[in-house]
């Protein structure tokens, strides 16, 4: 059951905000990995208005590089830091004709149909193959568009 499910739109961004607080002091994994499951957080990952993907790439980036403790920054760029690395900026490229905001709209729709597991869709095949031959070029195409909206100009590539 998704625990969010029965509130008010304003309930929600308090429970939002609430959250995200909470994910800009430092934690060590263990201490995000029980509170994300706690409270149901990824319940919120696609909710409108500020949700909590960026989290969740703390939560994952923390798993994989085996670091001690993270936070979300407080500005609105960039997105997180590790006690092993550097500051983040959670990115996502999306095939050309994706739209994020449906994506999230059908799988908001079906956690809140209390529904568990992962939302997944299922790809062609070939239209797999493509998206990851693909993924270079897009990825540097958004690394660059980020970079020059972050960047003074005087200071651009």
């Amino acid at each position: 059951m998704n625990l969010y499910s029965s509130l008010t739109k304003e309930e929600k961004k308090e429970a939002l905000k609430r959250h995200r607080a909470w994910f800009q002091e430092w934690h060590s994994l263990n201490e995000i990995d029980n509170y994300w499951e706690s409270n149901g957080c990824q319940c919120l990952i696609f909710e409108p208005g500020g949700s909590l993907r960026e989290a969740w790439g703390l939560k994952e980036f923390m798993h994989i590089s085996k670091a001690g403790k993270g936070r979300l920054i407080k500005a609105d760029r960039p997105n997180f830091e590790t006690d092993i690395s550097e500051i983040w900026e959670f990115t996502e490229v999306l095939d050309g004709d994706r739209k994020r905001n449906a994506e999230h709209k059908e799988a908001l729709a079906w956690y809140q149909s209390g529904k568990r597991g992962s939302f997944i869709k299922e790809d062609d095949h070939e239209d797999l193959e493509r998206s990851v031959q693909n993924v270079p070029k897009r990825l540097k195409k958004c690394a660059e568009k980020k970079s020059r909206s972050h960047i003074p100009r005087a200071q651009s590539f």
